[in-house]
């Protein structure tokens, strides 16, 4: 999404003590692109399953777009005559190309 290189790059897992716990399964990545841009992702396993899973925003230039465990993309922008706009999809579907595509029609 950002494109280019990423310049610097952060991993920390949580430690672990519990054998029931997977360290891989825990971790927060911090990543700094050529451009400037910063991309956060938190991967944590061991929170309640009852929570939707993936949770991802985007910033840019005064927009900013969630998608709500594939399922929900709400967009929302700044000093745009456009309304914010809520797109639902009729299941969940983690392919990416009907996101991309989605996010195209904005």
């Amino acid at each position: 999404m950002v494109g280019g290189k990423v310049v610097d790059l952060i991993v920390k897992a949580i430690p672990v003590s519990n054998v029931n716990v997977v360290a891989k399964d825990n971790v927060a990545i911090l990543m700094m692109w050529e451009d400037g841009s910063i991309t956060s992702i938190r991967y944590f396993a061991i929170g309640s399953s009852k929570l939707p899973k993936e949770y991802i925003e985007l910033y840019a230039n005064g927009s900013s777009i969630v998608i709500d465990d594939f399922v929900k993309i709400h967009a929302y922008r700044d000093g745009s005559n456009k309304s914010d706009k809520i797109v639902k999809l009729r299941k969940q579907d983690k392919g990416h190309k009907i996101i991309f595509l989605s996010l195209l029609s904005l």
